[in-house]
């Protein structure tokens, strides 16, 4: 089904080693029979952006945050300028787990534009602090984990935060409040199969081309006590589309222990169709 509501897809790759090296090829299990999948979110008009818009600045006139073309929280651009010119006082220690709490509520208050419902789903990852030449903390930058949705965790989509001592600065990313979530129609197994034989296209340090072609021992496969293998995990991809953001549930290949005994790709197949959505290199030359 097709929303004509507001999301964003916050595409933070947090590592830096990790590489987006192709996209999807065609379904193989024939057109979608069930109307309510993928989740899609389709493309606000100006009109109903602008008007989103003059809400939320109206709304938190102290944070340097826009809204993007789906209506959710984004950084805008001279949002450093903003932030330098917001800015106010030091963070004292004392203080770094309140203004995270309070944070998450502020997130939740504005579920219009970030789509937080409840700040007990914000999960802490990370923050770090910013100094002045004192050494006193002007602000600290914080991430926040991935939504998690019916056990699923989404996939390059996270929100990020700069606060001060008084509070949220910016905010960059969104949850996504309305999924559907389908019954697998292509097992595992079944999608494993449609990747074996794929070439795969690395450069070494030399900036040379090498192949390497996904086999039946290119995957990476933890085993239960009794030796049977676990399934890859099941995650929600935000994949943009033409018709807007759609969210696909996928089996998540870890792919190429074979190469560096560590994974060395994320491939990533639809549930439904068998497509192949995405490959991410994770590693770097």
């Amino acid at each position: 089904m097709i929303f004509c509501g507001r999301l964003i897809i916050g595409f933070f790759i947090t590592a830096s080693a990790v590489l987006l090296v192709a996209c999807s090829d065609g379904p193989v299990t024939g057109p979608l029979q069930d109307q309510r999948y993928p989740t899609t979110y389709a493309r606000l008009s100006s009109d109903s952006l602008a008007t989103l818009d003059s809400l939320f600045s109206h709304a938190n006139p102290r944070i340097c945050s826009g809204l993007n073309e789906f209506g959710f929280t984004t950084l805008v651009e001279g949002g450093s300028f903003c932030i330098q010119g917001t800015r106010s006082g030091v963070v004292e220690d004392a203080q770094i787990e309140h203004l995270i709490d309070n944070a998450k509520v502020i997130l939740a208050q504005n579920a219009q534009f970030t789509g937080v419902r409840e700040p007990s789903s914000l999960s802490l990852a990370s923050w770090t602090p910013r100094h002045n030449l004192q050494e006193d903390i002007l602000d600290i930058r914080v991430r926040f984990e991935p939504q998690v949705y019916q056990g699923l965790q989404f996939q390059f989509a996270d929100i990020q935060l700069m606060i001060d001592s008084v509070g949220i600065l910016s905010i960059s990313g969104n949850h996504f409040p309305d999924i559907y979530v389908p019954n697998p129609v292509v097992l595992p197994s079944v999608a494993q199969r449609t990747l074996e034989g794929r070439v795969l296209i690395w450069y070494d340090f030399g900036g040379s081309p090498i192949e390497y072609r996904v086999s039946e021992v290119s995957f990476c496969q933890d085993t239960l006590i009794d030796g049977s293998a676990l399934e890859p995990m099941k995650v929600i991809l935000p994949h943009e589309t033409e018709r807007g953001i759609e969210l696909r549930v996928a089996w998540r290949f870890d792919v190429g222990c074979d190469l560096f005994s560590i994974s060395s790709w994320w491939m990533y197949v639809d549930i439904v169709t068998g497509e192949l959505l995405f490959t991410v290199q994770l590693f770097v030359t």
